[in-house]
């Protein structure tokens, strides 16, 4: 029931209106799922064996660069561009402006893929007005009704790019509420909050003990993926727990959270923000979580499991930190589908460190096991890494 980026360097998309006639622009930033009412009517359309019990359907949209790939064929359905309901948007309906793709929008088109835990359902190519348009043509008006952008009696236009800002709620002012209440199996993000009057400003953290890779002594590399910024390693009864002795239910998904200790390398910065910080995290325990929300494709993380792991950290782990957490999959591993967005919304949520990791454990039918790591990468999506093993 989420959207994925499929480039490490999309965090958000960026809309500009652009009136040509006076130079004048209006920049906008919005969050990925944005486009879930146009996947959605793509998802009531598609054809899919009836009989198919879907678990966690998911999206991947993935922009296609100007001047990097040919223009390929609009994919035949759905008929047109669609609204923020999820409904065909016929402009000819609606009031002006009227918005064209600029000549130099970055992002020219898009494929479109949607999966079910693993499974392809379907994969499609489509252009930014298919999924834009109305957004684009919204926030038109919404400028020109503020007088920050002028009406032009020529063409305006819009450009569709994609950022690095982490954009996760809608702005209050620029949608009217009629037109974010959409429901479907892909949800449109939350409004953004109104600012509490009362701040509490965070005490700053003493600086991470500094620590060597060689003070762990031997370790063995495992994991898929590439080494990441940080350096994860992973006790070896920790390991052992998690690849055979720890129980796991075979029907639905199970998981839990991972104490230890946390470090800087030798030489890195103090500041965990600084863009030059490089950690190390040792993991020492592995504890299953109790009252959680769970089903055969997705695990939520109840208050209550929150704060009895809050007390435990404070009595039983007293020392430590809660490294990161791990939860399973119940299929098996590959290379294409690691953490869904949902795992990567309750990280991004709760577990905001920069040295804060997440461990997949992938079971395969035949009940095979296979420990996976993923850590913040660029992008601030966790990426799939490799770690040490103690030996």
């Amino acid at each position: 029931m989420n959207a994925m980026a499929s480039q490490g360097s999309i965090r958000s998309y960026k809309i500009t209106i652009i009136n040509s006639m006076t130079n004048q622009t209006q920049a906008f930033y919005l969050p990925l799922t944005i486009a879930s009412p146009f996947v959605n009517r793509v998802f009531q359309e598609i054809s899919y064996p009836q009989t198919m019990q879907l678990k966690e359907p998911w999206y991947r949209i993935t922009p296609r660069i100007k001047g990097e790939t040919p223009l390929p064929e609009r994919s035949q359905h759905p008929q047109g561009p669609t609204s923020l309901s999820g409904k065909p948007y016929d402009i000819h309906k609606e009031p002006p402006p009227r918005l064209r793709l600029h000549p130099d929008s970055r992002i020219i088109h898009l494929f479109l893929e949607i999966m079910d835990l693993n499974i392809v359902i379907y994969q499609g190519e489509y252009y930014p007005d298919d999924m834009f348009l109305h957004i684009a043509e919204n926030i038109a008006r919404n400028c020109i009704q503020k007088g920050t952008i002028s009406m032009s009696e020529n063409a305006m236009y819009y450009s569709l790019d994609y950022s690095n800002k982490y954009v996760r709620y809608l702005s209050q002012d620029i949608f009217s509420d009629d037109l974010v209440n959409v429901q479907g199996v892909f949800r449109l993000p939350a409004r953004e909050k109104q600012q509490s009057k009362l701040v509490f400003k965070k005490m700053a953290e003493a600086p991470l003990p500094e620590k060597n890779i060689t003070d762990f002594g031997q370790t063995k590399t495992l994991g898929r993926g590439q080494k990441g910024k940080g350096i994860v390693i992973m006790h070896q009864h920790v390991y052992s727990q998690l690849l055979t002795d720890m129980k796991f239910s075979p029907q639905i998904e199970e998981g839990g959270y991972l104490p230890g200790k946390a470090y800087r390398k030798t030489g890195s910065p103090e500041n965990v923000d600084d863009p030059n910080f490089q950690w190390i995290v040792e993991i020492t325990d592995a504890v299953l979580a109790q009252n959680t929300r769970a089903s055969s494709g997705a695990l939520v993380f109840s208050g209550d499991s929150w704060s009895k792991i809050s007390r435990q950290m404070d009595t039983e782990f007293s020392g430590k930190k809660l490294i990161g957490w791990f939860h399973t999959h119940l299929f098996e591993a590959s290379d294409k589908f690691g953490l869904s967005g949902l795992d990567q919304d309750l990280h991004c949520q709760f577990l905001k460190k920069p040295f804060q990791i997440a461990i997949l454990i992938n079971i395969s039918p035949d009940h095979q096991r296979e420990v996976r790591c993923f850590q913040y990468g660029p992008s601030g999506f966790l990426e799939e890494c490799l770690f040490e093993v103690t030996q």
